[in-house]
């Protein structure tokens, strides 16, 4: 289960067996709300998230929109900057075991 505010494209070509969780809430009501309440990690622990997929600037937001320390282990990074200036990263979500 793969996490991402950016999540369009990559459910568009996202292969069978990948199930993409949208985080910025555009489509999905409760997201928004933990979006704005700073809770996100209460979706990705209770959809399954275990991998984040967007730009290093939204898992900087990822962290500061979940109340709880949320650690993203980069597992690939690309190696050109896209024309907006970003750069697209996978990361493994760990959560803390407790809260």
């Amino acid at each position: 289960v793969v996490g991402s505010l950016q999540s369009g494209a990559l459910s568009y070509f996202a292969p069978p067996g990948i199930r993409v969780v949208n985080l910025d809430g555009v489509v999905d009501r409760e997201a928004g709300l933990a979006f704005k309440e700073g809770r996100l990690n209460q979706i990705l622990r209770d959809r399954g998230v275990s991998h984040f997929v967007d730009w290093q600037l939204q898992h900087d937001l990822l962290q500061k929109r979940s109340n709880v320390p949320i650690r993203l282990e980069t597992l690939w990074q690309a190696d050109s900057i896209q024309k907006s200036g970003h750069i697209v990263k996978i990361s493994r979500v760990i959560l803390p075991t407790k809260y």
